[in-house]
């Protein structure tokens, strides 16, 4: 999959913030559904430990968000 690491440096303001994977917004995005499962299975795989560090350190080098939820909540909370 050598296209991820450029996919994912185009889209990650919109994976991250626009158009994070939760479960309500799977179907928001139709022609990437394989992409977002890719990108949940990466933050699963990251939260039960399964994922090596050399790989959490070049998504994080992207700019990769592990906690949609949380990233949003704090970017509200600086805007109050």
């Amino acid at each position: 999959m050598d296209f991820v690491p450029a996919t994912l440096s185009t889209f990650t303001h919109a994976i991250n913030v626009m158009c994070p994977v939760l479960p309500s917004n799977r179907t928001a995005e139709p022609n990437f559904p394989s992409f977002l499962t890719w990108i949940d299975g990466q933050r699963q795989r990251k939260k039960h430990g399964g994922l090596r560090a050399d790989k959490v350190e070049r998504l994080e080098d992207l700019g990769f968000s592990w906690d949609p939820n949380e990233d949003a909540w704090n970017r509200m909370f600086q805007a109050l």
